[in-house]
């Protein structure tokens, strides 16, 4: 405790205690100017005084602790106020298979008593593995975890890391590429040495071919595009359901970090399907719309 919370803490305690003994004194007061009106005859019973002393005595104790338990509890409400989740940063955030990544989450303000565990969720556990949870010492505003790189992604899309507390959700994104770990250098394709040929024109009334179109996109599948439907309805309804249990849940509190965590990959990995669907890539969406399924599998067994 700095020297100005001392301080004001004991101005509080002295306040508290002038109160309360004036309260007392003139009770006191109170009772003795009624004992000394009675009649001439009738002489009050010490009894009587001592009881009246005692019950003023009693009820400034009962003033002071009063306030100090009401003080107590706002000081409680205050204190339990907890943080916001405000960041997540991955470093590196290219890596290759094999490969970790520290992950550090970042408060709006220090962790109360006992630290605070900030949910960590991969969108693609297939490619990219997280701890879990990302611990936040009391006292501190940022904590670390950690990330590791199992495969290499078929399709060219970044993995991302949601970090889930209480209400709020942020997120980073990691690119897992090919290759080693290991390899301290990127290798960049080797360019052609410079060779002097002869270029023959051609004749002025030669026909010229023009360049071949390029090949047209593929059609998607029947099938897949109807899991990638069926997928997005079940979101959507997943979505709506959550929104209902949150109406009806007590003011100030959220949903579960796991379940705000796995609405937010779900979410994200609609968007990825949606992004390879454009593209006309089977390769890409096959996985995608799998790894929206695995989470809306999950959502639906924490109902």
């Amino acid at each position: 405790m700095n020297a100005v919370a001392t301080e004001s803490f004991v101005t509080d305690i002295v306040k508290q205690v002038v109160i309360s003994g004036f309260s007392s004194l003139i009770l006191n007061l109170l009772g003795q100017w009624t004992l000394t009106n009675q009649a001439a005859d009738e002489k009050p019973a010490a009894r009587k005084v001592y009881s009246i002393r005692a019950t003023s005595v009693l009820i400034g104790v009962a003033i002071f602790l009063f306030w100090r338990w009401s003080s107590h509890d706002t000081e409680s409400a205050a204190k339990a106020s907890p943080p916001i989740l405000q960041s997540v940063i991955a470093k590196p955030n290219f890596v290759k298979k094999g490969g970790r990544v520290t992950l550090t989450v970042q408060l709006d303000g220090p962790a109360p008593h006992g630290g605070v565990s900030v949910v960590l969720t991969s969108s693609d556990p297939a490619i990219l593995t997280v701890d879990g949870v990302a611990t936040v010492p009391a006292g501190r505003t940022m904590g670390t975890g950690y990330s590791e790189a199992v495969d290499v992604p078929t399709y060219s899309s970044p993995v991302s890391i949601i970090a889930t507390y209480n209400d709020a959700t942020v997120q980073t994104e990691v690119n897992v590429t090919k290759g080693d770990s290991t390899a301290q250098t990127p290798n960049y394709p080797q360019l052609p040495s410079r060779v002097n040929k002869q270029v023959s024109l051609p004749a002025p009334h030669e026909n010229i071919t023009a360049p071949p179109a390029p090949p047209a996109h593929a059609p998607l599948e029947a099938e897949l595009v109807g899991r990638l439907e069926e997928a997005e309805g079940r979101l959507t309804g997943e979505k709506g359901y959550w929104e209902g249990v949150k109406q009806h849940m007590p003011a100030g509190t959220s949903l579960r970090p796991e379940i705000s965590s796995q609405l937010f990959a779900a979410e994200s990995a609609a968007q990825r399907c949606e992004r390879a669907k454009q593209a006309f890539d089977a390769a890409s969406l096959t996985p995608c719309v799998d790894a929206l399924n695995d989470h809306l599998a999950q959502l639906r067994i924490q109902h």
